[in-house]
């Protein structure tokens, strides 16, 4: 599923699971200022991490969560940092 969101003076695209969790988030600027951000969830539809323009890791990777066994967030790590 793919839904426009409008916000003042661009246009947003998302794209989502059935779940409802959002897959990608594109922005509206092409060329060298394409960006997309993707998500990506574990199978019981938890966030696991958070990319730019695809990266799963790296410089390009935004955010990644880890749960313990009750599905409770032990550890966020943004842009490589704790």
């Amino acid at each position: 599923m793919i839904s426009r969101d409008r916000y003042p003076g661009t246009q947003t695209a998302n794209s989502h699971l059935k779940a409802g969790n959002r897959t990608r988030l594109t922005f509206p600027e092409t060329g060298a200022n394409a960006l997309y951000v993707s998500y990506v969830y574990d199978v019981l539809n938890w966030v696991t991490s958070i990319g730019e323009n695809g990266a799963t890791s790296g410089v390009g990777l935004l955010a990644s969560y880890g749960y313990d066994s009750l599905r409770r967030r032990q550890t966020v790590t943004r842009a490589g940092r704790r």
